[in-house]
């Protein structure tokens, strides 16, 4: 009996010894993966992912630099022209005529000569408390392919529209009215203004036998005897721009 009560308390201490053991390795189980943990993370946080597809456009810090939170170390952005933007700043005062999928005329620096048709995608809710305008991102309705972000350009908001109008400088338009030459004299004319411009004016209920004033020298007043010159409108008259100009600068993101 003695010696069955012996072996029985060996096997419980081997028991307890294992059940001890077994926790300890758990123990050291856990301290190392969270030390692995802790590497992994680490490596992590020395990697660098960018959140979007594009290309490298500067990188600032040389490798070896010691860096600080949020010390900008390389910009990167997506220039295909497909997704580039043009974004420019509009006055306060003139945002109100502005909406989402309106129409827009623009002229870059590096096409002389070709007008790029777009609309526009975002206006931005909150003006820029220094210059007081409203940031207007415009996407490209046919984007070329040698388009590349940082150009610069002028663009027009298209207000309104026609397909056809009879069209005068924006000198005729002294004080309100237009004025005509008949017999040598000044005539004050019936005329209905349109969409104006900053070079032209839109007019209807013209005569088109009409000698009209386009570049007054002095003041005006009806009835007046004046001489005159005849001046060549098909030039000055021929692609009417849109209301609204402003400088713009091409956008990637």
């Amino acid at each position: 009996m003695d010696r069955l009560q012996a072996l029985e308390a060996e096997r419980s201490t081997l028991v307890k010894g294992r059940a001890a053991k077994l926790l300890e390795l758990q123990r050291e189980l856990s301290v190392a993966q969270a030390a692995v943990d802790i590497a992994t993370w680490q490596i992590e946080q020395a990697s660098l992912k960018a959140t979007v597809a594009g290309v490298v456009l500067d990188r600032p810090t040389t490798p070896g630099t010691r860096v600080a939170v949020n010390d900008v170390l390389m910009r990167i952005a997506d220039v295909a022209p497909s997704n580039l933007v043009m974004r420019a700043a509009v006055d306060e005062e003139d945002v109100v005529g502005v909406r989402a999928g309106q129409t827009v005329r623009m002229s870059l620096y590096a096409f002389p000569g070709r007008r790029v048709n777009g609309h526009v995608e975002r206006v931005y809710d909150e003006a820029d408390k220094d210059r007081r305008t409203f940031e207007i991102d415009i996407r490209f309705d046919a984007p070329d392919a040698r388009l590349a972000s940082g150009m610069t350009g002028e663009l027009a908001f298209v207000m309104a529209e026609k397909e056809s109008a009879e069209i005068l400088p924006a000198t005729a338009l002294q004080q309100g009215a237009i004025m005509a030459v008949r017999a040598g004299r000044l005539v004050k004319l019936d005329a209905t203004i349109g969409v104006r411009s900053f070079d032209r004016v839109e007019i209807s209920n013209v005569g088109v036998d009409e000698q009209i004033v386009v570049s007054p020298l002095g003041s005006l007043t009806p009835g007046q005897r004046v001489r005159t010159q005849d001046a060549d409108l098909s030039i000055t008259t021929q692609q009417p721009d849109p209301v609204n100009k402003s400088a713009a600068t091409i956008k990637a993101f």
